[in-house]
């Protein structure tokens, strides 16, 4: 069986929900900022490919270039990302989390660009959830909930 690939715009949760979820079932949280950028996303798409029978869920970068190149090797995945309406509430969680003022202030002076290339994707291996509610993250989405909890229930284990 194959992983499934989720790829999520910056502060959807991924290491939280990586956090959690390892505990239950085989998942890799895949950080693209540790990939030598003189071959990305070449060497993060191997990567990947390497990881994906070896895990249930692999949670992956939603970089442009990533999303290309997994449309190229005709990879499928699933993005989500937050609505527009949600740019305070990540901006205030982007503080919370201590991330570097300078990664903040890129995703600030880029929200509405990255959000409309997201919604104008034309990928067909790219299956887009946008999260609209105040505090809905991977780690409390009914959908990777649903199929983790499809994982347990194949290997008879129950959900706690």
């Amino acid at each position: 069986m194959s992983a499934i690939l989720v790829s999520a715009f910056p502060g959807m949760g991924k290491t939280y929900a990586f956090n959690i979820l390892r505990k239950k079932i085989k998942v890799l949280d895949s950080d693209s900022s540790k990939f030598d950028k003189n071959n990305f996303p070449k060497n993060y798409i191997e990567h990947i490919k390497e990881k994906i029978t070896d895990n249930d869920i692999i949670f992956i970068s939603s970089h442009k270039e990533v999303r290309d190149a997994l449309e190229m090797e005709n990879i499928d995945f699933d993005l989500f990302y937050p609505s527009k309406d949600r740019r305070n509430e990540f901006l205030e969680n982007y503080v919370a989390r201590r991330s570097p003022r300078e990664l903040i202030m890129k995703i600030d002076e880029n929200w509405e660009k990255w959000i409309d290339e997201i919604e104008d994707n034309d990928n067909k291996n790219c299956h887009i959830h946008c999260l609209e509610r105040r505090g809905e993250f991977i780690g409390n989405n009914p959908m990777i909930m649903a199929y983790v909890n499809q994982i347990l229930e194949e290997r008879g284990n129950k959900n706690e």
